[in-house]
């Protein structure tokens, strides 16, 4: 979107429950290719400059209005929050509906500029019809399952059909954040209140036509497919907009990246909506609910920051020293449609919509908010202080990226000269 769109200490690691609309697992529940990350984290701090502008492309699919049917899945169906796409290159993924807890995935596809992509789902598991909805950054319908709606802009076409298989190809001039739903035929006739067989399987294919780059290492550790999506996508759409001057921003954004690197989090299906409440014990919760017990641990967002031990007050105060130019709701706006939940859904406007606590944390799910606010307290207190529960082997990235503060450090080096050649 442009300009106009511890105290307490580090927990445990996650046992890796999803819950409803949360992420992690497979969607059975199943530890699947993406691991957990941790409650942990510190209390944010506050200051630094005045920020440039909110991330993510104005996305609206433009025109003389929609010639798709509108629909919102999320807001009667029980979606699962499904892994993210958007890394350059084939990514195949298999997936099914055995839970018999959802009737709809919801993939987040991060479309590049000027990137062809075609989007193939094929049936291998039960009598079901496999259909795409498709949202742009708005949350505008740009695909129904039938007819599409294409601008200059964000470009949507189908490229083959039948009972068992559905391909589409998107291209957006600029880039966009897109909420990909994946369900059966039967689901959308239901007006997606039916229910899925819990035999009904399928493969998921995206195909970017961009370059593979080399691969990152970090600590001489080459990043896994996730971790090397999400570092690249803090390099172009978060470092630009941490508040200092460019080498304070590398320096601000190479400490957090490597902190949720570490705790796991890049490995979440969605960072960018991610919340883990420690109850305890610790649990993945949905993108609208709140930690019950404010003396909890919370840890949001891709900078996994502590929405815990904060005051409203205290973050809108930050995010406006972050975006000075924008309204709380502006800021609201980006974070929700960025993570794929565009402001005309209703979980968009729920999130753009709230009080209290859950905007607190929503803010902080702006990723520049998030990362301002967790750099002081991983810096002091893994950094400066030197405190034990930053290193070690407590979670499943730890002793990669984290065995001891000097292999946190060189960690943080290797993220400082990756951001130095990548962030624009």
């Amino acid at each position: 979107m442009s300009a106009q769109r511890v105290a307490a200490g580090l927990t445990a690691a996650l046992i890796g429950a999803a819950w409803g609309m949360g992420c992690g697992a497979s969607e059975d529940g199943t530890p699947g290719t993406t691991s957990t990350g941790g409650a942990g984290g510190g209390t944010g701090g506050q200051g630094g400059q005045a920020g440039a502008t909110s991330s993510g492309g104005t996305g609206g699919a433009g025109g003389g209005g929609p010639t798709t049917t509108a629909y919102d899945p999320c807001a009667t169906a029980d979606c699962w929050i499904a892994p993210t796409l958007g890394a350059c290159g084939p990514t195949t993924i298999a997936e099914n509906f055995s839970s018999g807890n959802y009737n709809v995935h919801h993939y987040l596809l991060m479309a590049p500029a000027g990137v062809g992509i075609e989007l193939t789902v094929t049936a291998t598991g039960g009598a079901w019809s496999p259909t795409f909805i498709v949202h742009d950054e708005a949350g505008t319908t740009i695909f129904d399952g039938e007819s599409t709606h294409s601008t200059p802009a964000l470009q949507v076409a189908v490229v083959s059909s039948s009972p068992d298989e559905v391909a589409l190809h998107v291209q957006a001039e600029a880039r966009h954040h897109l909420g990909v739903y994946l369900t059966g035929a039967s689901v959308v006739e239901s007006d997606f209140t039916g229910a899925l067989p819990t035999g009904a399987a399928y493969t998921l294919a995206a195909a970017l036509d961009c370059p593979v780059p080399n691969p990152l290492t970090v600590r001489g550790v080459q990043l896994d497919a996730e971790q090397e999506l999400w570092v690249r996508t803090i390099a172009t759409e978060v470092v630009p907009l941490v508040p200092g001057t460019a080498t304070e921003r590398i320096d601000k954004s190479a400490t957090v990246a490597w902190w949720t690197l570490k705790e796991g989090v890049l490995n979440v299906n969605r960072p960018l909506s991610y919340s883990n409440c420690s109850f305890p014990p610790d649990q993945h919760i949905g993108p609208v609910a709140i930690c019950p017990n404010p003396d909890n641990a919370w840890q949001v967002g891709l900078s996994a920051v502590q929405a815990a031990w904060r005051t409203l007050e205290d973050v809108e105060q930050l995010a406006a020293t972050v975006f000075p130019q924008l309204t709380s709701d502006a800021i609201l706006t980006d974070a929700a449609s960025t993570a794929g939940f565009g402001a005309s859904t209703s979980l968009g406007q729920t999130i753009v919509a709230s009080d209290d606590r859950l905007r607190l944390s929503w803010l902080l799910r702006n990723s520049a908010v998030g990362f301002e606010a967790q750099y002081p307290p991983v810096h002091n207190q893994c950094f400066v202080n030197a405190e034990s529960w930053c290193f070690g082997s407590g979670f499943p990235t730890s002793a990669a990226f984290a065995p001891t503060q000097a292999g946190a450090q060189q960690a943080v080096a290797d993220l400082v000269a990756i951001f130095e050649a990548l962030a624009p």
